[in-house]
Order: C-alpha cells, then structure tokens, then sequence
C-alpha cells in the first residue's frame, strides 16, 4: 500500500506544526525555569539575609536576650552573694575571686558591641550560593 504525495505531505506539514508548537512550549518551560532560578538567587542573595537582619533587630529577641541576661545576672549575683558571705564567715580576702581579678565591666561592653555585628553562618553560606 502506498501513499499518495498529497497524504505524505499532509502528514509532514501536521508533524512539523507539532515540531513548532512543541518547541513553544519547550521555550515557555524554559522561560519559566530562567525566572525561577533568578527568584531563588534573588532570595536566597537578599530575601535570606533580610529575614535574619530582620529577627536579629526584631523587639522579641532583643526582649529575649534581655530577660535572659537579666535572669543570668540574678543567679550570678545570688550565687556571688552566697560566696561572698562564706568567704567573709571564713575571713578570706576577695583576690582570689577570678571575677575580683577581671574587668567585668569592659567585658560587658565588649560583649554588647560583639552582639551589634553579630553575623550568622548560615547566612554568609546562603550569601555564597547566590
């Protein structure tokens, strides 16, 4: 059985829409896929390390670090208190206290300043994948 030049050319130009009509759509997916992956670098370059910026400066975490710093201050002062009145009953000197011998003060500050340019790992890594 043989066909016909008409049927043959019929069915190249209907394979040859279907060529072109899938090639569109190859395109489309791959203009879709070229936006997507600039999305994520997008994120992953600004939209990451803004949402970490953004609860490092939050109010609940400065609240946080607050109370915490508060109730470990409280506990450190008891227990220093307690300390100090047995070392009082015992007649000692308060030189040999480790905390009598540093600076605590400077500690402290030097301590805050570190928290103002704290930076997160996990952030500098997500930096790099952009």
């Amino acid at each position: 059985m043989r066909l016909s030049r008409s049927v043959l050319h019929t069915r190249r130009d209907k394979l040859q829409q279907l060529v072109t009509e899938k090639s569109a759509e190859v395109r489309a997916s791959e203009i879709i896929a070229e936006e997507a992956n600039v999305d994520s670098k997008w994120l992953l370059a600004r939209g990451v390390p803004l949402i970490a910026d953004r609860i490092v400066s939050s109010e609940e975490l400065a609240t946080y670090m607050y109370e915490l710093g508060e109730a470990a201050c409280d506990n450190g002062r008891k227990d220093g208190y307690a300390e100090g009145r047995a070392a009082a009953k015992a007649k000692e000197t308060m030189s040999h206290f480790v905390l009598y011998k540093s600076d605590c003060a400077a500690r402290y500050a030097e301590k805050r300043q570190e928290y103002e340019f704290l930076e997160f790992a996990i952030v500098k890594a997500v930096g790099k994948l952009s």
